[in-house]
C-alpha cells in the first residue's frame, strides 16, 4: 500500500501542475461543422484524378466524427465513451475500438495556445486568412518521406486545417484539401450515434465484408493480420489505463502542459 502511495505522488503533482498551466495556455474548443473538397492528383502529371466531398464535426467536448462520400463511411471518437467507432453505410455494419488513456486526456483538455505545443513543430509562420479565420502555416516534411506537408490551421478552431496540400519532393501536388463552410455551434448527435439495425462485427469480419460489398477481394493472410493487430492494440490500450499507464500519463500531462 505504501509504495502504491508513493508511486502516485508524481501523478497527482504531474496532474495538478498541468492542469493549472493547461488553464493559463490554452484555447477554448468550440464545437463546429465544416463541410470539405479532397482532390487527389496524379501524382506523374499532376492532373487531377478524383474529387470528394467530406464532413468534419467536431464537440466541444473532444469528440469528432469524419464522413467522406461516395466512401459510404463514417468514424467517430468519442473521448466521454472511450472509443472509436467505424461504420459502413453500405453494409450496415460497425466496428468499434478502446480509445486509450492519453487520446482521451488530449482530447477532453483544452487545446494549447502554442502552434508549436498543439502540432508537435518547431514555429508556425502567419498564414491568409480563410473562411474569416485566421490561420498558421505549417510545414511538415516526415525524414524519409517522398512527399511534403502543407497545412493552414485555425487557432480559433483548436488547431483544425482550413486547406491541407500534400506534395511530393519533385513539387507535384498530389493532393489537397480544402473546408469550404464552417459552421459554429454542437453538431448533430446523428454524427456521433450508431443508426438502428446496423450490426456490430470485429475489426477483421467488418474489413471484410465492406471488402466484399465493393466488388473486391481480400486475402486471407491480411484478416489474420488485421485481427493480430486489433488483439495487439486492445492489449496496449488496456494498459494504459493500469497503475503505471496512468502514471506516465502524468508526467506527459505536465510536460504538454509546459511545452509552449
Amino acid at each position: 500500500m505504501r509504495r502504491a502511495i508513493l508511486l502516485s505522488l508524481p501523478l497527482c503533482i504531474a496532474a495538478v501542475a498541468g492542469i493549472m498551466a493547461l488553464r493559463s495556455q490554452s484555447l477554448p474548443r468550440l464545437g463546429f461543422l465544416a463541410t470539405m473538397r479532397i482532390e487527389t492528383y496524379l501524382p506523374a502529371t499532376g492532373k487531377l484524378h478524383s474529387v470528394r466531398t467530406g464532413l468534419h464535426a467536431q464537440r466541444s467536448d473532444g469528440a469528432d466524427s469524419r464522413s467522406f462520400e461516395p466512401d459510404y463511411m463514417m468514424e467517430f471518437i468519442d473521448p466521454t465513451t472511450r472509443s472509436v467507432t467505424l461504420l459502413d453505410f453500405l453494409t450496415k455494419t460497425y466496428t468499434t475500438q478502446p480509445l486509450g488513456a492519453y487520446a482521451v486526456a488530449r482530447r477532453k483538455a483544452p487545446p494549447p495556445a502554442s502552434c508549436k505545443a498543439a502540432l508537435h513543430v518547431p514555429s508556425c509562420s502567419d498564414g491568409p486568412v480563410v473562411l474569416g479565420y485566421v490561420t498558421k502555416e505549417v510545414k511538415i516534411a516526415p525524414n524519409g518521406a517522398q512527399t511534403e506537408i502543407r497545412m493552414l490551421v485555425s487557432p480559433q478552431l483548436g488547431w483544425f486545417p482550413l486547406v491541407t496540400e500534400s506534395h511530393r519532393d519533385t513539387g507535384t501536388l498530389v493532393q489537397r484539401t480544402v473546408v469550404t463552410s464552417i459552421q459554429i455551434g454542437e453538431p448533430s448527435a446523428e454524427l456521433f450515434s450508431i443508426p438502428p439495425g446496423f450490426q456490430e462485427l470485429d475489426a477483421a469480419a467488418h474489413m471484410e465484408r465492406g471488402i466484399h460489398a465493393r466488388g473486391e477481394s481480400v486475402s486471407p493472410k491480411m484478416l489474420e493480420d488485421v485481427a493480430r493487430r486489433d488483439r495487439e492494440k486492445r492489449a496496449y490500450i488496456a494498459a494504459s489505463y493500469g497503475l503505471i499507464g496512468q502514471l506516465k500519463l502524468g508526467w506527459l500531462r505536465l510536460l504538454a502542459a509546459f511545452a509552449g
